[in-house]
Order: C-alpha cells, then structure tokens, then sequence
C-alpha cells in the first residue's frame, strides 16, 4: 500500500483512539493526587486568541464549579506544531467536563466531530484570521488548534472554558497497558478488520492495541454510527475510571507511577493549569469524585437537513443542557428512585429468575414460579434457600440492573445487589409472600439515545456489536 492511500486510515485510528485518551486525561484530572509532581506536562497560552468571553461562574474558592474542555490530538508529530491548527490537525474527539460546586461530581459531554455549528472568527495561528460561519466541529481544531476549539466552545454554549487539555494519542497504548488493561463485556463477537480487532462474546480484559481498536473501530460494531460509537465509548471511559481508581492502581507505587508518567507525557495544558502546584491542587480538591459521580453523556442531536450524514444540535434541548449547567446543575434532570424504577426495558421473556422457598412451608417457591411463568418469565430453578427469611426480598448480581428493573416494578420488591450472585437474579419467597403484575414494557432507547442520555462511570454492561 503507497503512502498516500495509508494516511486515511491512519488518521481514522487515531482519532478514534481519543476516546480512551481524553478519559485518562479526565481520570488524571479528577483523582490523582500527584499529578501535578510528575514532570512532562506540557502547556500553551492561548489568552490572546480567545477575544471577548463569557463572564465566568461564580468561582468558590478550590471547591467552585468549573469547566475543563478536553480534546484529542490526532498528529503523530512533535509537540511545537501540532496545536496551531493551520490546516493539519484535528480535534474529532472533544469532551466538555463541568465539576460541580463542591468538587463531588462532575458531568462529561461529548461533543460530536460531525456536528454542523456557527463558528466565531478564528487566529489561525498564522497572522491570518478564518471568518465566522457555517463548519463541522472539527474544523476548529483544524483552523486555529485549541483556542479556535475553546472559543467555539464559549461562543456556542456559553460556558466560561477554566482550563483545556490536549490529548497527545501517541501514549494511549502505554497507558492502558500501564494500568493492566481494561475490562469490557461483549455481548457478541467482534470482527472489525480494519480497525485490526477480533474479539470473542463475553467478559475480557483489552490490552493497549486491543484498546485502541476498540474505541476507533465504527464499520463491523453496532450499526456503524457516531452515535453508536460514542454510546461504547461511554462505557469504556467508565471502565477506565474504575480501573484507575480501583485499589490495584492507587496502591501499587510502581502501577501508579507508571500510570501518571504515561499520562503527564500525553498531555498539553493551559499556562495557568501548568504553574506551578496548579495541576496537584486541582487534583487534590477533586479527590472525593467517585465514578457513580462522574457522568458521560453527548449532546442531543438530529440528522442535520441538508446532509444526513451531518448533526445538529436539538435546539431546545442543547440549550437546557448548556443552561443547566451554567447554573451548575446536572442535565437531564435525575429521575427520582420511583421514575427510575417505573421505566422498564427488558420484557419479561428477557428476565431469568431463580426462585427459593424461604418459609418452611412446602409449595410456595412452586407456587410463586408458575405465576412468574405464567406472565413470560424464564424461572431457570426452584428450590429451598439456604436460610429462612422474614420477608420476600429480590436480589441480583452484575450486569442485572435492567433486567431486575422489570421484576421489581411487577412484585413492587426493592431489588438489591448482591455481588456473590454473580449474574443471576434469586426471588426468595418469605411469608408475606409475593405477587406479580404485567408490566408495560418501554420502547428501548436507540445507541445514540442512550449515548445522549449518558451513563455514570460506575455502569456496568455489555455492549451490543450488532
């Protein structure tokens, strides 16, 4: 293969290899506590390019809101180019991280590269300015580097950007590798040649040039959309902040020290990140951050009228998003513990249940199986439980959040998780018994709905390559 036909496809893997990147970039953000004494950490001050910008959020302290755009660099190339844009460069991988007030919580929003949006004026870099107008994201990136795509940023949201990272694809493989690879679920085989990964159905850990397969892959997984992309990329960051934050990293010198020479090697910084102590404060006053609080979700979008390979921003929802948080709060909205329940997904005849007789009394595991039967569900074992019970209680192992959803709103029981289960559901039938319902089953969310609405980094699930 010559040269010049390699280059599409190089470029491709390594865009794609941004959405691990940019979350180890999050990650080292968000919870490590010596960041910032590692050397390698490169910065770039782009004050003078951005003009005019929004007034900033009401600013508390070490303990405030703020906003950190992270974007991935495609180049292989040295660092004193690559972040000029001038017409080499892209960016197609960008995600907006606002940290709530009090430094708890934080919300990722990933921002799509084909997304037709109105540009500000932009520095090229160069002495020349690019007019305003009509362009796909990713053309910021490519116009004036990171100030072009922070100023496009602030011009579209509103939202006052505090800090930006550039994400240097080169280190991706040695990182994921540093922390020993991380874990996915397949729900069916991988093959996707070009992105040079086959994979069998099932739970797995993902070397670093499996990882960077994986989050570039698009024709061979799911339906081949962006949106159907960024849904798994979603759920790779998620495992990725479990794994950095798990106890094999955090205390393991070696490990982790190795984790955060690979990552400081990746990055480029604001000048003000880059002071002195900055990056290793930030990191400090974000250290209480768990992964049930961090939260991955896109922008709402449509197929853009005149391409339907393009996006658009959904008017009126985008602008909720980027008021919410403006106002520091999270979007959507989070559903109360009864609306949550209340939305079930997975049918009866998807939900597999084992039923326990926790009474003494013959016949009453018996009993409540033909009833669950009777309304579709695959009860695979009755039997006595180990203990007798006081009540009828429900409870499930990894991967059975959905699944157990459509049995609790049927039985009205509280379901709890239970790791010792593994990924079975057990309804142990107590003395105030237990009785079913039919439940409506919602029309489940395509992957770009589900990409949109988001998940927290502690999500757990296999994901659909079909």
């Amino acid at each position: 293969m010559s040269a010049a036909s390699d280059k599409p496809t190089r470029r491709r893997g390594l865009t794609w290899i941004a959405a691990g990147t940019l979350l180890l970039t999050v990650v080292g953000l968000l919870y490590s506590t010596v960041l910032g004494a590692i050397g390698g950490v490169k910065t770039l001050d782009i004050t003078k390019q951005l003009g005019n910008r929004p007034t900033q959020q009401v600013y508390n302290g070490p303990t405030g809101p703020l906003n950190i755009l992270v974007m991935g660099s495609d180049t292989r190339q040295g660092q004193d180019n690559r972040l000029t844009g001038q017409g080499g460069n892209l960016s197609d991988t960008t995600v907006l991280v606002h940290v709530f007030d009090g430094r708890t919580k934080a919300q990722g929003v990933s921002i799509q590269r084909d997304s037709m949006v109105q540009m500000p004026a932009c520095d090229r870099g160069n002495g020349t300015v690019a007019p305003a107008g009509l362009r796909m994201f990713n053309q910021a990136y490519r116009i004036g580097g990171p100030a072009c795509t922070v100023k496009t940023v602030e011009s579209l949201t509103g939202l006052y950007i505090h800090h930006f990272v550039v994400v240097d694809f080169n280190g991706f493989i040695k990182v994921v590798d540093a922390v020993g690879g991380v874990p996915v679920c397949l729900a069916n085989p991988v093959d996707a040649p070009k992105a040079h990964l086959k994979l069998p159905a099932g739970n797995q850990v993902l070397t670093g040039f499996q990882a960077l397969g994986w989050v570039r892959a698009r024709e061979g997984v799911g339906d081949g959309s962006d949106l159907s992309r960024i849904k798994r990329q979603q759920l790779f960051m998620g495992s990725l902040v479990r794994t950095i934050t798990s106890t094999k990293v955090l205390t393991n010198p070696v490990t982790l020290v190795d984790v955060l020479n690979a990552v400081a090697k990746a990055l480029t910084t604001d000048s003000s990140l880059g002071e002195r102590n900055a990056m290793r404060d930030l990191a400090l006053s974000l250290r209480k951050i768990k992964p049930a609080s961090v939260r991955f979700m896109s922008v709402p979008v449509r197929p853009y009228p005149a391409d339907r390979n393009r996006l658009q921003w959904l008017p009126g929802k985008s602008a909720q998003l980027w008021a919410a948080l403006k106002s520091d709060r999270p979007w959507p909205p989070v559903p109360t513990a009864a609306e949550a329940a209340a939305k079930v997904t997975i049918a009866p005849s998807g939900v597999r249940v084992q039923v326990l007789n926790g009474t003494g009394v013959d016949g009453r595991a018996s009993a409540v199986a033909a009833q669950l039967r009777t309304l579709g569900y695959a009860v695979t074992k009755t039997a006595t439980a180990p203990a007798l019970v006081t009540e009828t209680t429900l409870k499930y192992g990894r991967g059975r959040e959905d699944s157990v959803k459509t049995l609790a709103v049927a039985t009205g029981l509280t379901p709890v998780f239970d790791a010792s289960l593994g990924k079975t559901i057990v309804l142990t039938v107590g003395p105030n018994g237990v009785t079913a319902k039919k439940v409506t089953v919602a029309k489940r969310p395509t992957p770009g709905e589900l990409a949109q609405q988001g998940i927290t980094a502690d999500t757990e699930q296999c994901v659909s390559t079909k």
